[in-house]
């Protein structure tokens, strides 16, 4: 399943972890900004753009695996620990803020409000329906068609555009990579699958294009422009720098 970053294998639904409470204090350097109603613009962008949904994502991954190897029990909590250490939707919360760019309050409220439109709303409700129908026969019998007759050219270019915006196949490959180099910390016998990074990217696409498989072209350009946005961009960059870094 896929996780809400979006739109995040079991792409899943971001969070099976509680839900976040209200952000941990950072240091004030991290120029949080807040909105007139006094909440923090940095929270709402996050819950905007689904960012603790990497959570769900990494307790998923180790969760099958653990089932899959039938690990004990205290190899299990380890591995939990190990995992909600880095990837819970607090800590998530917590880097989010600190790569926050630096932005006047007047181009945080632009940027919030883009996130805001209807446009934006949509596109979020239709990634969580799919969330739910990926184990439906409607979204099988879609990928199954998908596998044996690709869509046009132009299609699959402005989702692949689309996936790039968004950061999804990277972010779902950097946090498997982590969580796949926290479980041999702790299962050394368990290897990886074999050529996993090309099974992450051709499900995140089929993903898409589920998602949008009736959004009009001129819409999915839309969509990527709002994820293209410049400071929206640098701040998905800054975050992705401030997630657990990998070895090898």
């Amino acid at each position: 399943m896929i996780s809400r970053m979006c739109v995040w294998l079991a792409l899943v639904s971001p969070v099976a972890w509680a839900q976040a409470p209200s952000l941990a204090s950072v240091d004030a350097s991290a120029s949080t900004l807040e909105t007139t109603t006094g909440v923090d613009i940095t929270q709402q962008v996050a819950e905007l753009m689904g960012v603790v949904g990497l959570a769900d994502q990494a307790r998923h991954i180790s969760q099958a695996v653990l089932n899959e190897q039938q690990a004990s029990l205290g190899d299990q909590y380890r591995v939990v620990n190990l995992v909600a250490a880095q990837w819970s939707p607090q800590h998530l919360q917590q880097l989010w803020q600190q790569a926050m760019p630096a932005l006047a309050d007047e181009q945080a409220q632009q940027l919030l409000g883009q996130l805001q439109q209807l446009a934006w709303q949509q596109a979020k409700l239709r990634e969580r329906q799919a969330i739910h129908e990926q184990g439906s026969a409607e979204y099988q019998d879609y990928v199954g068609r998908l596998r044996l007759q690709s869509p046009p050219a132009e299609r699959l270019a402005l989702i692949n555009e689309l996936n790039q915006a968004m950061h999804f196949s990277e972010l779902m490959i950097l946090t498997r990579t982590s969580v796949y180099q926290q479980l041999q910390q702790v299962l050394p016998q368990w290897q990886a699958p074999e050529a996993w990074q090309q099974g992450v990217k051709q499900q995140v696409r089929e993903f898409l294009l589920y998602t949008h498989r009736r959004t009009p072209n001129e819409q999915l350009q839309a969509l990527t422009r709002l994820y293209q946005q410049p400071q929206l961009q640098q701040w998905l960059q800054r975050f992705v720098a401030e997630l657990p870094q990998v070895s090898g």
